[in-house]
């Protein structure tokens, strides 16, 4: 099976655009109640990268001046960890690879636009159906 089949369509999903500043992509990523979400460059919407809730509070909390960093841009906020993304054409065993250090696997076309992730719970589901459980 391929990542495709699996995949979570960018259209149902909540992502960041990396020219937002971070009261923009707080505000955002609040609202939405996830842990983390897909960061995109605006214009080609190639995936770039991950931001976890947890990263962005962080900034703000240890903020000095909080309306400065409200200001400052989504790229100045550190990375817990990198998310790595996979082809729409991946096999499933190379996407639980990866889903075992990430909540969802950003996947991307062979340009690196972003078409959306797979989940942990879509790769669990699927294996329990290979093993009838």
């Amino acid at each position: 099976m391929k990542a495709k089949e699996l995949l979570t369509p960018k259209s149902k999903l909540t992502t960041l655009f990396s020219d937002m500043n971070i009261k923009q992509a707080l505000e955002i990523i609040l609202k939405s109640g996830l842990t983390g979400v897909p960061v995109l460059e605006r214009e080609s919407k190639r995936y770039l990268y991950s931001v976890s809730t947890s990263a962005l509070l962080k900034k703000v909390v240890e903020a000095q001046d909080l309306a400065k960093t409200y200001e400052e841009p989504l790229a100045s906020v550190p990375l817990e960890r990198m998310s790595l993304a996979a082809s729409v054409d991946a096999n499933v065993q190379n996407l639980i690879d990866l889903i075992v250090n990430q909540n969802f696997v950003p996947i991307v076309d062979n340009t690196g636009v972003f078409q959306g992730i797979v989940t942990r719970k879509a790769v669990i589901n699927y294996l329990c159906d290979l093993a009838e459980l």
